[in-house]
């Protein structure tokens, strides 16, 4: 310890220290990464094989050409095929049992075997509810806030709780025009229509944190817990948004694994006593492995809400996610100035948006993000969304 306050010392005293290269002090030994969740939803299952890899390495190890099999305690045997690198399909569609345990046996290219404990559905239960609040976050800042409840009535053995959630939302590009440059005919300016931008697009993302719930301290089996929020001025709920929920029913021993990730992921101390390595979940192998065969029940719910649901005005109605200045008409030929010509801003990432003057040859542009929406999301509306 007296080292380590040493080299901190050192480090602060004199601001820097000569590069040390890390692969003369530590010898990277590569460690299974095993991402399995079984789950009682009648679909194709997925194994997610990878490697740690060395501290200055920027490609993810995936671990190819693996075998892998759930077995259950009747002998029933569910074979899985790689479908990319590093990601397993069960052949058949499949789904966790109430009643019935499960293994998952894993055999690397190298021959190495690796097997689960048993595990099974530890509990049951549904969300009742998604519930929206307005609230202000700890910077005062106004906020919708996202709660699953349950009212209890289905809860059968659940205590522990993981949840993700899929944001998907409308965006409208501000200054999208139903006419565009014929860029087939420049250097000359030939105006036709629109069959290349688009104006309305459908933008989602998932969520990549651990959001971890327990009910264990509750009298009652029915609950209300907060998931997350978002900022009013969010260009994402501009329009119209969509949220899809899911909760993951874990065993104690799920849950605690992953407590133990996030307590490593959140972690601010340089010198944390609990390391990543130390990650101990029901894998095992003559060789080290990290991971955890979960065999979970599944709820989920989806809302829609527009902004004028909770808004009355809407000064966010043309927030976009980038900074769009209003269209303007360049000089068609270098007139002396430090202006950029019409012909120069179309080579880069402009594109029409009106004329200036029907009655001049000058044409308004904008930035192509502007006009064009597509590079927030897809125009093809997702098949769940309702308007």
């Amino acid at each position: 310890m007296k080292k380590i306050v040493l080299l901190l010392f050192i480090v602060l005293a004199f601001g820097c220290i000569k590069p040390i290269a890390l692969d003369s002090i530590i010898t990277h030994e590569p460690t299974l990464i095993i991402d399995a969740l079984f789950t009682d939803e009648y679909k194709h299952q997925v194994v997610k094989l990878s490697n740690t890899i060395p501290l200055d390495a920027t490609i993810i190890g995936k671990e190819t050409n693996a075998q892998i099999k759930i077995i259950d305690n009747t002998n029933a045997v569910y074979d899985f095929t790689e479908a990319e690198d590093g990601v397993y399909v069960s052949n058949d569609l499949i789904k966790a049992e109430k009643g019935k345990q499960y293994t998952l046996e894993v055999i690397t290219s190298d021959g190495t075997s690796y097997s689960s404990n048993q595990e099974a559905l530890y509990g049951f239960n549904t969300i009742d509810e998604i519930t929206i609040k307005k609230e202000h976050n700890s910077f005062n800042e106004e906020v919708l806030s996202f709660y699953v409840t349950s009212d209890g009535n289905t809860n059968e053995n659940a205590q522990y709780y993981r949840y993700q959630f899929e944001e998907t939302y409308k965006v409208i590009a501000p200054y999208w025009s139903n006419e565009m440059f014929d860029k087939s005919k420049l250097p000359q300016y030939k105006i036709v229509p629109n069959t290349e931008f688009d104006k309305i697009c459908y933008g989602s993302k998932k969520s990549t944190d651990i959001i971890l719930k327990e009910s264990t301290l509750l009298n009652e089996k029915k609950f209300e817990f907060f998931i997350f929020s978002i900022k009013a001025d969010n260009f994402k709920i501009a329009h119209r948004f969509s949220t899809m929920i899911k909760q993951y029913v874990q065993s104690p021993e799920s849950f605690a694994y992953n407590q133990n990730i996030l307590q490593n992921a959140t972690s601010k101390s340089v010198f944390t006593q609990s390391q990543p390595g130390a990650l101990t979940g029901n894998m095992n192998s003559d060789k080290k492995v990290i991971g955890y065969f979960e065999v979970s029940s599944v709820s989920e719910k989806r809302i829609f809400f527009n902004y004028s649901d909770f808004f009355e005005n809407n000064p966010n109605e043309n927030n976009y996610p980038s900074i769009c200045i209003l269209p303007y008409a360049p000089p068609m030929v270098d007139n002396g100035t430090d202006s950029i010509t019409l012909a120069e801003r179309l080579k880069g990432d402009w594109i029409f948006h009106s004329y200036k003057d029907p009655s001049t040859p000058l044409y308004k542009i904008v930035r192509t993000a502007c006009g064009d929406c597509k590079k927030y999301g897809t125009p093809i509306k997702p098949n769940f969304w309702i308007d």
